[in-house]
Parts: structure tokens; sequence; C-alpha cells
């Protein structure tokens, strides 16, 4: 080894143990000056080797954006205490005040704050080199799992380590299947998309030709106006065949219609999780049936029942306008669907 340093005028770097009190793993290069020195990682899998980390210097190191995702999880006590505060709320702010958007607002506001008090927000980062199948799930338990090992702490180290195998098999595993293998009958141009996307081959960009010359706020403020516009055009509603009496809702009604909502709905930002509303319908649906019954009686729904949440998608390949497009995904909160069934 001395000698093939010596003739290549190689300088050997991991200056660490890499395998017990071994240096077993060496780097042999003649290019200190452009890398920053070798740190040690946890070994790979069930591996006894400690990982080598060699990256280059700013001025080398590849750009990659690195996105951080905000998330809420839900456990199994947080859910406990949410309900336990459920049960023992009185909704004063609710059922105290007559105007339909201020008993909204006050409702919201309480929900929201319970929320955040007892799901506690988080953090995970996202890179653009991260797998099809590495799951959010993954990342959290490598986070652990890497400070065990850094600690020196060997038996979370291992039981970590084992879990993190664990779960990586079973996202191999069914990746596919969950993802790609229905639509290889059902859809196959969807299934040789996502095939391209798993091979990093689809490289497109999701932003539609006729709106990218625009900045972000402005392509939604000009999506918004479009499909805006298309719902004017419709007739008026003709009020003279409504009922003159406002029907009223019972509590069972709201509660049942919560039991029946999907988890998987895509929620807005007001919303709380369809899991949490379900769980706790028959305590949500006190409150929620004294705004439902307000807005009947007054004729008027609360601004946020409203807004809705519109996902343009092109109906050709380049759409030079958005009248070439539909808005397929269109997103509302819970409360008006349900006041609107």
């Amino acid at each position: 080894m001395t000698d093939l340093q010596n003739e290549l005028q190689l300088s050997q770097i991991v200056n660490f143990p890499t395998h017990g009190n071994n240096t077993s793993d060496l780097i042999l290069t003649d290019l200190n000056d452009f890398y920053n020195p070798p740190i040690p990682l946890a070994p790979f899998g069930r591996s006894t080797h400690l990982t080598v980390l060699w990256t280059p210097k700013s001025s080398l190191a590849p750009t990659h954006e690195t996105t951080t995702a905000k998330y809420r999880p839900l456990t199994h006590l947080a859910i406990l205490a949410f309900g336990k505060w459920l049960v023992h709320y009185l909704w004063v702010e609710v059922f105290t005040v007559p105007d339909v958007q201020t008993k909204w607002n006050n409702y919201l506001s309480s929900i929201t704050a319970a929320y955040h008090h007892f799901f506690p927000e988080k953090k995970i980062r996202r890179h653009p080199a991260d797998l099809p199948w590495i799951t959010d799930k993954i990342k959290r338990l490598m986070q652990p799992r890497s400070h065990a090992h850094q600690t020196g702490n060997t038996n979370l180290y291992k039981s970590l380590r084992n879990k993190v195998i664990r779960e990586i098999k079973l996202a191999k595993r069914n990746c596919y299947p969950d993802k790609l293998q229905h639509l290889k009958e059902s859809d196959s141009s969807k299934w040789y998309g996502q095939i391209k996307q798993l091979c990093g081959l689809n490289n497109k960009s999701s932003t539609l030709p006729c709106l990218s010359h625009l900045t972000r706020q402005a392509a939604a403020d000009e999506v918004s106006h479009h499909f805006v516009s298309i719902c004017q055009r419709l007739p008026r509603l003709d009020v003279t065949n409504l009922p003159t009496t406002a029907p009223t809702i019972h509590e069972h009604q709201v509660c049942r219609k919560l039991q029946q909502c999907r988890t998987k709905r895509s929620a807005t930002s007001i919303d709380i999780p369809m899991k949490l509303l379900k769980e706790f319908a028959p305590q949500l649906s006190t409150p929620l049936t004294s705004i439902f019954n307000a807005s009947l009686q007054q004729a008027e729904s609360p601004l946020d029942w409203k807004t809705s949440y519109v996902t343009p998608v092109p109906k050709t390949p380049s759409p030079t306008s958005l009248d070439q497009t539909r808005h397929a995904v269109s997103i509302t909160p819970l409360p008006s669907l349900m006041r609107a069934s």
C-alpha cells in the first residue's frame, strides 16, 4: 500500500476507524484540496462497517433544492387528549352569537387552536433525489437511528436500524402494486408515465405553457378569473320555487354525514383531518348543527365556504389559453359540502 501511494503520489485521508478499531475502508486520492475531510456515518443495513461520507467543497458541490414538508402526526395519545377536550368543551362562543359568519369564525378559531395544541407541527426534509418508495415514515425513523449511532447507544441503534430495514423492504414491496399495477390495465398511458418517473426519465414541467411567463400569484389570479367567468355565465337561481321557511337540521343528521366522510378526501387548509372528524363526529356535530341552521335561516354562507381550490388540467399537450384547460380538481371546505347535501 505504501509503495502504491508513493508511486502515484496519493494520500490516505480516512483517519478514523471504520470497522471496530481498524480503518479498513480507505480513500486514496490526490484531490485533498478540492474535498472536505471525510466523516463517519452509520452503516448501511446490518453491515458492521461504518459509511464514509466524502463531499466536495462548496465550489464543486451540486446544487439540489431540498424542500421542507410540515405535518402534524396523529398519535394515539394526542387523539385521546383531543377527544377529552372535545367532550368537555361547551362551544359558548358558537351558541351565543346569531350571525352565521361570526359563528363560523369562532368555531374555526377554537377547533384550529385545539388542533394545533394537541397535534404540534413537525418538519421533514425532502430531496429531489429521494427514491419513489422513500416515505415520510422511513425518514422519521432514520433521524433517531442516526442520533442513536452518534451517541453510542448500541442497543437502541440496532433496534432502530432493524426497524428501518423492515420499513424499507415493505415500502419497496408495496411501491409498484400500490402506485402502478392497477394503471397497467386501467390506463396504460399513466402507467408508462409513472414508470418513466420511477426511472428518473420524466422531467416534464407541470407549469402550463400559457402561464409560464407570469409570476405564481399572477398565474393564480388568471386561473381564478377564468373559471369564475365561466360560473357567471350560468343562469341565476329561481328563488320563487324555494320553500318559504328554512328547513331545520338535526344533530344526528350532521353526525351521520361526518361518519360517512372518506378519510382520504383532499382537505383544505382550514379543515382538520378527516380521521378526527369521523372519530369525534358526535361531539363536532353539535356546533356544526348550530352553524348550518343559522346559515339556512339567514340564507347566507360564510366566506370560507364559497372558496374553492382549483387545479387546472390541460386538455391539449401545450395549451395556448385557459380555454384549453379544465378544473378536474376542485376542493372546498367540508362543511360547505355537508350543508349543500
